[in-house]
């Protein structure tokens, strides 16, 4: 299970990162170096996204060894929730002042258009809650998974490939081929699973919501001691 995960992981770096290599030997320089910083930017939101999940793995790994599935519920929840509230907030960030920032450090590359920048988070935001969701499984010392990723993979390259050379989409060839390999299976059927697993409804989200807001409020009520 180890060597796996392991492929699994070296699998989608090499994947999501190839269509960088790719995309250079059809398109322009300019058009890549908006992808490239675009991108970047995409992943940074989605890695502070996560930070919340990956700090409470060994408290999953320990709910999972006392088969505590009420904990683990309440950790998968409020962190699909936290990466939902960064995408958005962080999303909503760089469209609108994104490119006002790169000016300012003297930057000569330019975001994608507002469009193509939304696309690419809706990508990465399934791309990682799917994460999350797979990560969830590992914890049970199961790659159900492993399969599925190698395929997804191939299929992510063909597609791409495809795109680039019978299509004029450009940078769009580049957002589209993911999105659409990993929404053919992978990014519905993990997250899907978890769910099921850990019977988790509505009324689950919507009373983590009310209770983080709970704690906010209580938080800002409190007085500071002197």
């Amino acid at each position: 299970n180890a060597i796996k995960l392991g492929s699994v992981n070296i699998g989608n770096a090499i994947v999501t990162r190839s269509s960088v290599i790719i995309g250079a030997l059809y398109l322009s320089l300019d058009s890549m170096a908006s992808y490239g910083i675009t991108i970047q930017l995409g992943w940074v939101l989605a890695s502070v996204g996560t930070v919340y999940f990956t700090t409470f793995i060994p408290k999953i790994i320990q709910f999972r060894a006392q088969s505590n599935n009420t904990g683990i519920k309440r950790i998968y929840i409020q962190s699909c929730l936290f990466l939902i509230l960064i995408f958005s907030l962080g999303g909503i960030v760089l469209i609108l002042g994104g490119d006002l920032v790169l000016k300012l450090i003297g930057s000569k590359t330019h975001l994608l258009s507002p469009l193509e920048i939304l696309a690419i988070l809706v990508v990465l935001f399934f791309d990682y809650n799917r994460g999350m969701a797979e990560w969830m499984l590992s914890t049970k010392n199961e790659i159900p998974f492993f399969k599925a990723s190698i395929f997804t993979g191939t299929l992510m390259l063909v597609i791409l490939l495809a795109l680039l050379k019978f299509s004029h989409l450009g940078v769009w060839c580049l957002i589209l081929a993911p999105g659409i390999a990993q929404n053919c299976y992978q990014n519905w059927k993990w997250p899907m699973v978890v769910a099921k697993e850990l019977r988790i409804h509505f009324s689950d989200i919507s009373n983590n919501i009310k209770e983080t807001m709970l704690q906010v409020s209580k938080m800002n009520h409190k007085p500071v001691s002197k």
